[in-house]
């Protein structure tokens, strides 16, 4: 939700997978490396977790 949120506040538009409904999504990110979510990709770049600041520089 922190995520989302932050993306709403700076204008950033999204759009959101949900991995309990979408396991062929949720098998590709595991594929990846990643356990926990959200993940956020933007462009090549992709970031697990909420981190304001590693947010801001990926979508700078």
């Amino acid at each position: 939700m922190a995520t989302k949120a932050w993306l709403s506040k700076n204008g950033h538009s999204y759009t959101e997978k949900n991995i309990s409904t979408d396991r062929e999504y949720a098998s590709e990110l595991m594929g990846l490396g990643f356990r926990v979510t959200p993940v956020v990709v933007a462009g090549s770049q992709m970031l697990a977790g909420f981190n304001p600041n590693k947010l801001q520089e990926i979508l700078a």
